[in-house]
């Protein structure tokens, strides 16, 4: 029981810590180049009944929360809106409250996304830095990547995003709110033309998802559903990716090893020439 208190507490630490380091808002454009936002949801642990013929029976739906990213007041989240429905008011975060939640932490830092389902491991990565090597990490990928790679990767983001809104059972899939869940909580402070072709991006591949027949678009419920082909058209892309993942890494491992050699070369020039000093 007090390693579990001790737990919660390392995580409300955590959230705060993150609230705190964000400064999107100081430092946002109006291109919005310049992310780093934390998008922190989390489903609390399902209250659970147990039969007489010891079956366990589950909650029918889960409660998605949204902590909110106010790091100057005390923790706060609020239950996502339901279909239909009025945005509800924040609760105050307890302990309690995300013993055994399952979290969901999106950190959005300049184009990079990076994905954590720990506060804890958020924390640490944003206290050790390792958040700036992933985006490194991530600008190599990109720069090592072909035009039909980053098309394809395109499709599965967003084919990926309108399965994910349509388990949620998100009323009215449409562009704009596809183009939301992959660019973050901020889509909405971008400008101008950069926000128009953006948009328009988005819908030309979600155009080609309904030509390929991935995607149909429910005329009664203005909203576009995933079909039956669309787990084996990601599982497909999915196995290309993953070796294109595997060229760039050992293009990459190359690269390191030339380096190192290279490096323990001009050490060696270095002590022929003027010896190894004292």
């Amino acid at each position: 029981m007090e390693k579990a208190n001790v737990r919660q507490r390392i995580q409300m630490r955590a959230l705060r810590y993150l609230l705190k380091k964000e400064r999107h808002a100081s430092t946002i454009t109006s291109d919005v180049t310049d992310y780093d936002t934390y998008w922190i949801h989390f489903i609390p642990r399902e209250q659970s009944s147990e039969s007489e013929e010891g079956e366990t029976s589950k909650a029918p739906e889960s409660v998605r929360m949204l902590v909110e990213p106010e790091p100057d007041k005390p923790l706060q989240a609020r239950r996502m809106r339901e279909l239909h429905g009025e945005k509800q008011k924040p609760r105050p975060l307890t302990p309690a409250l995300i013993k055994g939640a399952e979290f969901e932490i999106r950190h959005f830092y300049k184009d990079t996304e990076t994905m954590y389902t720990s506060p804890v491991t958020a924390a640490l990565s944003r206290f050790t830095g390792m958040f700036w090597l992933f985006r490194v990490w991530n600008e190599i990928l990109k720069a090592n990547a072909s035009r039909k790679t980053k098309f394809l990767r395109e499709r599965k983001t967003v084919l990926e995003t309108i399965v994910k809104l349509d388990d949620e059972r998100v009323p009215g899939i449409s562009n704009f709110s596809v183009a939301r869940e992959i660019k973050g909580p901020d889509l909405h402070l971008v400008r101008g033309e950069k926000k128009l072709r953006y948009l328009r991006h988005i819908r030309r591949i979600i155009e080609s998802l309904v030509f390929t027949e991935e995607v149909r678009y429910d005329a009664n419920r203005k909203t576009y559903t995933p079909t039956g082909k669309c787990m084996a058209s990601l599982l497909e892309w999915e196995r290309e990716l993953r070796i294109h993942r595997a060229h760039v890494m050992r293009e990459a491992i190359i690269i390191l090893f030339t380096l190192v050699i290279a490096a323990g070369t001009a050490i060696q020039a270095y002590q022929a020439l003027y010896g190894t000093p004292p």
